[in-house]
């Protein structure tokens, strides 16, 4: 726990806290009258956390700064002990052309770990019938996660038979894979990812 005593001898600290000191923890309830002009211009973000926590080393002449550190991502719900962390849920969104190989799709930067809730495509001109997957990789072996082959140009993972929940992260991430079969063809295929960040 970051004491004041303790953050106001600390360089580290001070450095920190300086870099947050225009934002609040969250926004405050319209019942304070805190609105218009009184309301904050920014509140600490993820991505706030994150650049900050970045910068640090771990060093025992960073110690109050990383408890300063854990004790702004608890208040703000930008660091997670457990669940989602708040305002991360999004749709990631990648396109698969139809060359017979997978490709990346999405892939986390190191250190964070994402949770996969949703996944549908959507193809381009096609024509017949055509087989899609969507896979885990660790960029050599690969685990298949959903795989369909039809005349269909639009395809969702069905989640209950699929298995949740399904995290990804740096080093086992997803690859996507869309081919004309049986004399069928396509452009690509529009995947979108709904993906929310638990650490």
């Amino acid at each position: 726990m970051a004491r004041k005593e303790d953050v106001e001898t600390d360089n580290a600290s001070k450095q920190l806290l300086d870099q947050f000191n225009t934002k609040t923890v969250g926004r405050p309830a319209a019942a304070t009258g805190l609105v218009g002009d009184q309301d904050p211009n920014e509140t600490v973000t993820v991505a706030d956390f994150d650049l900050l926590k970045d910068q640090l080393t771990i060093q025992l002449s960073n110690v109050e700064a990383i408890n300063l550190l854990n004790s702004v991502g608890n208040l703000t719900n930008t660091r997670s002990l457990s669940g989602p962390i708040v305002d991360t849920l999004k749709i990631e969104a990648a396109t698969v052309t139809d060359s017979g190989s997978y490709s990346t799709i999405f892939r986390p930067r190191r250190g964070e770990t994402w949770e996969l809730i949703a996944v549908n495509g959507k193809v381009t001109n096609a024509s017949g019938s055509n087989a899609r997957a969507v896979a885990y990789t660790d960029g050599t072996n690969e685990v298949l996660l959903y795989y369909a082959s039809d005349t269909s140009s639009n395809w969702q993972m069905d989640f209950e038979h699929e298995g949740s929940p399904l995290y990804v992260t740096y080093d086992c991430y997803l690859k996507g894979y869309n081919v004309g079969t049986s004399g069928g063809s396509l452009d690509s295929t529009s995947i979108n990812m709904a993906v929310v960040r638990v650490r």
